[in-house]
């Protein structure tokens, strides 16, 4: 698509406020759509991109025995920036969970789990911004992630991420991820 065609606004694959991963304004509920087959993606045929461009995840080719492409977060926020992942495997695995933050790492924690390879291509990706609602999004996300597996997601202390980004991120802790509860059952 030719940036003429473009329609106006934010990219399909990127929320309106700058946030990161799956979230609620970025993207309907539900698994990400099938890539186009015909190969107008760059290729991309049989690969679903959760986050970020195929163009970039995708070119060079992935390694054949590779189940996921996934661009390592190196600012604050737990879910990666940019991730692919081969329509099968996610199939097999299952698609990122309905949550306010740390969906994406959460997939990649359980790619790895069962056994399938996940690539990591370390590109230079522009920095996400650090909004109030993406900071309080990502303390929900982080502390979910570490009631799930604290070894591999530990929670930042506040030389890790600021003094102004750190309350923030623990005001949204007390909001965490969670399974809702159903009226009457308490």
């Amino acid at each position: 698509m030719s940036e003429a065609e473009r329609p106006a606004g934010p990219a399909p694959d990127r929320p309106a406020d700058g946030a990161h991963g799956v979230s609620e304004a970025g993207r309907p509920p539900g698994p990400a759509p099938d890539p186009p087959a015909d190969g107008a993606d760059g290729g991309a045929s049989g690969w679903r991109v959760l986050a970020g461009t195929a163009d970039r995840l995708l070119d060079p080719a992935p390694d054949p025995g590779a189940a996921a492409v996934v661009v390592p977060a190196r600012d604050l926020f737990a879910d990666p920036p940019a991730l692919a992942v081969r329509a099968e495997v996610l199939a097999d695995v299952g698609p990122p969970l309905a949550v306010r933050a740390g969906a994406l790492a959460d997939l990649v924690d359980r790619l790895e789990q069962a056994g399938h390879g996940v690539e990591r291509r370390p590109l230079a990706l522009p920095p996400r911004p650090r909004t109030p609602r993406a900071l309080l999004r990502e303390g929900s996300g982080r502390f979910w992630l570490w009631r799930r597996r604290p070894a591999a997601h530990p929670l930042p202390a506040p030389r890790d991420v600021g003094w102004w980004p750190y309350p923030l991120l623990a005001l949204g802790a007390l909001h965490a991820n969670g399974e809702p509860t159903h009226p009457g059952r308490r």
